[in-house]
C-alpha cells in the first residue's frame, strides 16, 4: 500500500532541518508549538523556500526564502526565525494526496 500521509515530531535547529516522507508531498504544514507558536503551510504549486507564515499573535505574511522546499522524499525546512527555533519543538505532517 502506497503512504500518502506522513507525521513527524522533530527539535528545531535554527537552520535547514529534513524531513524524510518517503515520497514528494504536494501540501505540507509545520507547527512550532514551542515559545515560537507559529506556523507555515506549502503547497507544490509555490516555490522552492515559499511559504504561508502565522505566528502567535495572528499576523499572516507570504515568505519568498528560509520557508519550505520540496524533495524527491520529503521537504525541507528553512531557517526561518519564528518556525524553526532552535530547541523547540515542531511538529510536521505531509500529504501527497
Amino acid at each position: 500500500m502506497e503512504k500518502y500521509t506522513h507525521s513527524e515530531k522533530k527539535t528545531g535547529t535554527g537552520t535547514a532541518l529534513v524531513f524524510n516522507c518517503g515520497f514528494r508531498p504536494k501540501y505540507v504544514k509545520v507547527m512550532n508549538v514551542g515559545a515560537g507558536l507559529s506556523t507555515m503551510e506549502h503547497t507544490d504549486t509555490m516555490n522552492s523556500g515559499e511559504g504561508m507564515k502565522r505566528v502567535a499573535a495572528g499576523d499572516a505574511s507570504f515568505v519568498t526564502n528560509n520557508g519550505i522546499t520540496l524533495t524527491d522524499y520529503g521537504f525541507i525546512l528553512g531557517a526561518d526565525a519564528n518556525v524553526n527555533i532552535a530547541g523547540q519543538t515542531i511538529h510536521a505532517v505531509a500529504h501527497r494526496m
